[in-house]
Formats: C-alpha cells, sequence, structure tokens
C-alpha cells in the first residue's frame, strides 16, 4: 500500500501523534480526534494509518553488508526522532538527507558514515 501525503499534511498527523504522549487526558483525546479529522481530510481510513504505522514501525535495522536500504526511509525514520538526535548527530542526518535528496540512489555513504549512521539509527532504534 502507497499512500503519498503533502508534506505539511504529514508533519500535522506528526505532531498530533505526538500530543497523544501528553500527560493531559483532554489533550490526548483532542489529538485523536484531530487525527481522524486530519486522515478523513485526505482520504485516509484508520484501516490504512494502521498499515503505515505498522510498515514504519518494522523498518529492520540495516546490516554491514545491505546494499539495497532504503536511505530515505531511514534517514526520515531518523528525522522524525530530531529530539534524540545529539547536537553531533543532526547535522549529520541532515546533510544525510539533502544529499540524498539531491543525488537519489547516487549517494554512497563512505564505510566510516556507514558505521555511524547505522549505529544512530539502532540507538534510536533501541537496539543494542
Amino acid at each position: 500500500m502507497g499512500v503519498t501525503l503533502a508534506n505539511s499534511t504529514a508533519a500535522r498527523i506528526g505532531q498530533l501523534v505526538r500530543l497523544l504522549g501528553s500527560d493531559e487526558t483532554g489533550e490526548v483525546v483532542a489529538a485523536a480526534s484531530a487525527i481522524k479529522r486530519t486522515s478523513r481530510a485526505v482520504q485516509l481510513d484508520i484501516h490504512a494509518f494502521a498499515a503505515i504505522t505498522e510498515k514504519a514501525l518494522t523498518i529492520s535495522p540495516p546490516q554491514e553488508s545491505d546494499t539495497d536500504v532504503d536511505l530515505a526511509l531511514v534517514i526520515k525514520f531518523c528525522l522524525d526522532r530530531a529530539d534524540k538526535l545529539t547536537d553531533r548527530e543532526w547535522p549529520f542526518i541532515n546533510d544525510m538527507n539533502r544529499l540524498e535528496r539531491r543525488l537519489g540512489n547516487r549517494y554512497v555513504l563512505t564505510a566510516r558514515q556507514k558505521a555511524w549512521f547505522i549505529g544512530i539509527f539502532k540507538r534510536l532504534r533501541g537496539v543494542r
């Protein structure tokens, strides 16, 4: 299933999902309602939303031997957790994002970049 949302809609849904973690019950209920409204407005039903979420949460960490890792997807995973990136990691991931967008599949990581990138990704995923 492929769903493409405008960046603004995707960002809005991301903000609302983060509000689900609030300690304020009213904010959580309001966020859930807003997610339903926003999803409905772009013809995305709750089942499609759940399927997208499941797919995003099952990204397997890249292995050193992986050559067909969807770099853009893993970079997005890291950027979606920017608040967990260190002051040194953020510019690195941001630069990778910029280069991957400009060069696409021609962008190849050096061995050192790949090791650092995989380390960041594993840490964000909670993999030791």
